[in-house]
């Protein structure tokens, strides 16, 4: 399921306008910069599904981050 708008391949947490040529790409900044950029906007999206799925703070592990994506 693509998140924040659909359009992902199963199971991806990037649309495909995330993933493809965006204003991340075309930023003037290096490699680095764009990586974590990139990786920012991943997790949002992870820690978006996770919102929803209604879990507590408390519960979440890396086991429980794994279930929810």
């Amino acid at each position: 399921m693509g998140v924040g708008g659909g359009g992902g391949a199963p199971g991806s947490f990037l649309t495909m306008k995330e993933a493809g040529p965006s204003l991340v790409e075309m930023a003037s900044t290096d490699m680095h910069e764009k990586f974590s950029c990139r990786l920012h906007i991943l997790s949002l999206n992870l820690l978006r599904v996770i919102a929803e799925q209604d879990v507590s703070i408390e519960e979440l592990n890396t086991g429980k981050v794994r279930e929810c994506s």
